[in-house]
């Protein structure tokens, strides 16, 4: 069933999820944000809404971010520029879920309960000796067309498990490419701030971004 959740995943297709984090005292979301993830493969972009903003942000292929707090503005880094706190923030909100089914096969034993509902449920845990992010994992794939319905991931952090993202499909369709770039979320004359453009405004921007979201760093 993974095996056809990968396939599946590989596609030329998009999907969108609804995500939930959920955490220690000291990672925290807003108690009300609505975040919504597009994935194709390994690319994906986010929309999170929270008191009355809006931010769309992603990541590209070298590992770095883009983000746009409104249609007038962005800025991009290159993944040596990602600020840790802002690296942190990302990766509780980014599902690559080629890779992430991959990693699942490779490095996780698996029991899957009896189908229901049209669905077949797995239960990853972590091989002994293997080296993840997660701990263990829950995946409810759809039987015939082998989409991820739900995921939950358990994220762990110097041992112990530090918070839980959950992932709920919303919707399958074929979406603009230009969704999992910085320019499809930009005006044609929006500033973009990058490299050695205007250091202090793209600052400025990553601390509402942090504010938005309002994630800290982990314990």
């Amino acid at each position: 069933m993974v095996q056809h959740a990968l396939k599946a995943h590989t596609a030329l297709l998009d999907h969108c999820y609804r995500v939930e984090v959920r955490g220690a005292a000291r990672t925290v979301v807003p108690r009300s944000q609505e975040s919504l993830l597009w994935t194709r493969g390994d690319r994906f972009w986010n929309q999170i809404e929270a008191d009355g903003k809006s931010v769309a942000w992603g990541r590209d292929e070298a590992g770095g971010v883009w983000f746009a707090l409104s249609r007038k503005e962005g800025a991009r880094l290159a993944a040596n520029e990602v600020p840790e706190a802002l690296a942190q923030a990302c990766e509780l909100r980014s599902l690559e879920m080629e890779s992430l089914l991959r990693t699942i096969l490779a490095d996780f034993d698996l029991r899957r309960e009896p189908t229901r509902s049209g669905a077949d449920v797995i239960h990853a845990e972590l091989k002994a000796g293997s080296v993840s992010k997660y701990r263990s994992a829950l995946l409810e794939v759809d039987a015939e067309s082998g989409v991820l319905r739900h995921v939950e991931l358990h994220r762990e952090h110097q041992g112990r498990v530090v918070a839980v993202i959950s992932a709920v499909l919303v919707e399958s369709s074929l979406q603009d490419v230009a969704g999992y770039t910085l320019e499809g979320h930009l005006d044609a004359d929006a500033a973009i701030y990058e490299g050695e453009s205007r250091r202090v405004r793209r600052a400025a921007l990553i601390a509402d971004f942090l504010t938005l979201v309002r994630v800290r760093p982990l314990p």
